[in-house]
């Protein structure tokens, strides 16, 4: 299963850890998140192929943009924390904005404080979704880390 040497090379598919988890320190619902990045959209059908063969399920576009597409697989992992968790992946065209997004996040809040704690905010805010059973509204809700980069 999975995806061949041949179809990474030929779709020159790259791979980020994003979300949360990716996230030194960061809260969250330990729900790991991965961003498949792809050179055309809609992914040819060697790419969908690939990650059903290695068991994952098409759940459909996220809520932030109909062209990120999620996959989600059930982690069987007995003993770990993570067991049972779902794993995500995002399939995207390189550079579509909402990859970017996911990236510049992740690497805002792991390299300013001040940014970590504006996202760290809105996630605890946000949460409140999740209690009303809304993961969708809690994605949106959470939205991205608002602080821009100081340099110098």
């Amino acid at each position: 299963g999975g995806l061949s040497a041949e179809v990474r090379s030929q779709y020159e598919v790259t791979w980020e850890h994003v979300g949360s988890t990716s996230i030194r320190g960061m809260p969250g619902t330990l729900h790991p998140d991965s961003l498949l990045m792809i050179n055309s959209f809609p992914p040819p059908r060697q790419i969908i192929q690939g990650l059903l063969d290695d068991g994952f399920v098409f759940f459909g576009s996220g809520p932030n943009h109909k062209d990120d597409l999620w996959f989600l697989k059930r982690i069987k992992k007995p003993g770990s924390v993570l067991d049972g968790k779902a794993y995500k992946i995002h399939v995207n065209k390189h550079g579509h904005p909402p990859a970017l997004v996911l990236i510049e996040t992740r690497n805002r809040c792991n390299n300013n404080p001040e940014c970590f704690n504006d996202y760290k905010s809105s996630k605890i805010e946000a949460a409140k979704k999740l209690e009303e059973g809304d993961v969708f509204g809690y994605k949106k809700a959470k939205g991205e880390c608002k602080t821009s980069e100081t340099t110098g």
